[in-house]
């Protein structure tokens, strides 16, 4: 799989030399990229990582699960796909459907150049959130839809839209604070404090510091999650 992200990635990094040249290619061609990096995430071999085991053993234990381990719309989909099958696999697909193509559609959003974000994409968050941290990766789709309305001062859009994220992942709490921020260009006093947060937040990270993990009580399926032991074992 890796051989096919490098693929995909080369690809897109010449696409985005040319991307001026593509004219009316670029939707189709872009379109394309999309599906071949949802077919790479969502047929990659189960046991690449570690997460595809615990995704499949959920997906088939799927009654056994709860919104402690798992969001509410991963045993939803799960239960849903089980009908029809019990291949993990489509789990993946729909995961990687949701994920590739909100993100895709919020590149267009961004920015009048497609390709140079999208390789930043499959530089890094695609192999970390659609291969491996599927429910993560939905949510942090939604979240680049989210930023899109605070920015345009849709309050009410991008607080329904951190609803939709929780249903995906429980850490879509942490938009919260987004909901009170504008979109006004920085004074240089606003620069420092929010350039700020950044060394700060690796001292802490050196530190050993982990907010979600050092509060004084656990957040169910953020601070802690149980494994099974039958997880256990097929690891």
């Amino acid at each position: 799989m890796e051989a096919v992200i490098v693929s995909i990635f080369l690809v897109v990094a010449l696409l985005t030399l040319f991307e001026k040249y593509l004219k009316q290619y670029r939707l189709p061609i872009y379109i394309l990229t999309g599906v071949a990096l949802v077919l790479t995430a969502g047929l990659r071999k189960v046991g690449l990582d570690p997460d595809s085991l615990n995704y499949e053993y959920s997906f088939l234990h799927w009654e056994d699960m709860t919104i402690a381990e798992v969001e509410y719309s991963f045993i939803l989909i799960s239960q849903f796909l089980s009908q029809f099958t019990r291949d993990v696999h489509t789990l993946f697909i729909v995961y990687a459907l949701l994920g590739v193509g909100i993100k895709m559609f919020a590149i267009t959003k961004y920015s009048n150049m497609w390709y140079l974000p999208l390789m930043v994409y499959v530089s890094y968050y695609f192999p970390t959130h659609e291969c491996m941290q599927i429910r993560t990766g939905v949510l942090s789709a939604i979240m680049l839809l989210e930023i899109v309305c605070v920015s345009k001062g849709e309050k009410v859009n991008a607080a329904l839209l951190i609803a939709i994220g929780f249903f995906f992942h429980m850490s879509a709490l942490v938009l919260i604070p987004t909901l009170f921020l504008k979109n006004k260009p920085f004074n240089k006093k606003q620069l420092v404090k929010w350039g700020g947060i950044i060394p700060v937040a690796y001292v802490l990270y050196f530190m050993g510091f982990a907010l979600l993990l050092n509060l004084p009580f656990d957040i169910p399926g953020i601070s802690w999650k149980p494994i099974r032991r039958e997880q256990r074992k097929g690891s």
